[in-house]
């Protein structure tokens, strides 16, 4: 599954098109550069959404593909950047 999704991008890439979730991922590096930082919420295309209430809330790896969000119970989620849907200032609670 890695490798095929490897190869889409590099495909995409070839095109002249950058994945979608680069894009959304680069606008979370964005969120995470303001300074003073600004709460924000992940929604995902099922329409689940993340807080992300501080800066040591949020990490994304280094391909810019997914995002994981920790909770202030020690629990996380990782999300594919292909599904975030959208990235919104605050903190929205589903």
């Amino acid at each position: 599954m890695i490798f095929a999704f490897t190869v889409l991008e590099k495909h995409l890439r070839g095109l002249g098109h950058a994945p979608n979730f680069v894009a959304m991922t680069g606008d979370i590096r964005q969120y995470l550069e303001v300074a003073p930082f600004e709460p924000f919420t992940i929604v995902t295309t099922s329409g689940t959404r993340y807080p992300v209430a501080t800066a040591d809330h949020v990490g994304l790896n280094p391909r810019g593909s997914r995002v994981v969000v920790w909770f202030d119970d020690d629990s996380s989620v990782t999300i594919s950047g292909l599904h975030i849907a959208a990235i919104e200032k605050g903190i929205f609670e589903a």
